[in-house]
């Protein structure tokens, strides 16, 4: 196979060549929530395969917020908390390894901002909000 033709809805005006190593192709313009169609054909030496089709609905990523509680923050995106990149737990058992490294989202939860509604999350000022296992 040398490469595939992929489309959004039947009109050719949306059809693309990508390489055969590519996993991925993008489309603007699509509305969040939107069912689409998507077809997908492969080419090689003998010609083009048929159309398959798959329905894809895209959703925005989820933006980082303030939590009021860690019970809140777990429930939410971040179950196991939310650090700085190069943050470690401070602990005197087993650190928690699993938080997620986001330092926009850690900075909206450490407390720093009253005037925005954030709560200082991180305690122990590790670096970490809310970490939990």
């Amino acid at each position: 196979m040398d490469h595939y033709q992929v489309r959004r809805g039947p009109a050719p005006s949306t059809r693309r060549n990508v390489g055969s190593t590519v996993r991925a192709a993008r489309f603007a313009g699509l509305i969040n929530g939107h069912r689409y169609a998507f077809y997908v054909r492969a080419h090689n030496r003998v010609g083009y395969s048929k159309w398959v089709y798959a329905y894809g609905t895209p959703k925005a990523p989820a933006k980082p917020r303030a939590y009021r509680s860690c019970d809140a923050m777990h429930a939410g995106l971040y179950p196991h908390g939310v650090g700085l990149v190069s943050a470690h737990d401070a602990t005197s058992g087993t650190p928690v390894t699993t938080f997620t490294r986001d330092s926009t989202a850690y900075q909206m939860n450490d407390g720093r901002v009253v005037s925005l509604g954030q709560y200082d999350l991180d305690r122990d000022n590790d670096r970490i909000a809310c970490e939990a296992r």
